[in-house]
């Protein structure tokens, strides 16, 4: 390899480490309550699946996020039957929508916390 072609493969390679690294919006957080984490910006949202519960714990900067004023609604779908329902707080940091719930399928959920703006979330249900 000439010289100006190792000068040329070192520039190529040090301007693609230099380039920010690109991620989906949306990456997989810290399971606290055995569900499936869903991270948006510096915001966790778990999803944990019951027969006839579903509850969203919500976490800012890894810590609780108050869900008192918290308003949202949650739509599961699994295979051809989709569930739309409201979530309401419970607790200190969660919301919950009660149904009847199998395994599989998908969850998406718009949450509004309250001073703040909404914020749209999706699970693979396992």
């Amino acid at each position: 390899m000439n010289k100006l072609a190792r000068h040329s493969a070192a520039l190529i390679a040090a301007a693609a480490l230099a380039l920010p690294v690109i991620s989906s919006a949306e990456e997989q957080g810290e399971v606290r309550n055995g569900g499936i984490t869903t991270m948006l910006k510096n915001r966790d949202y778990e999803l944990v699946l019951k027969p006839t519960v579903v509850t969203v714990f919500v976490y800012q900067d890894e810590k609780p996020a108050a869900t008192q004023g918290a308003t949202g609604t949650i739509t599961i779908t699994q295979g051809d039957k989709k569930t739309t329902l409201p979530l309401t707080p419970t607790g200190a940091n969660a919301l919950e929508a009660k149904g009847t719930f199998a395994k599989g399928g998908k969850a998406s959920a718009t949450i509004t916390l309250a001073g703040r703006k909404p914020q749209d979330v999706t699970w693979a249900l396992k």
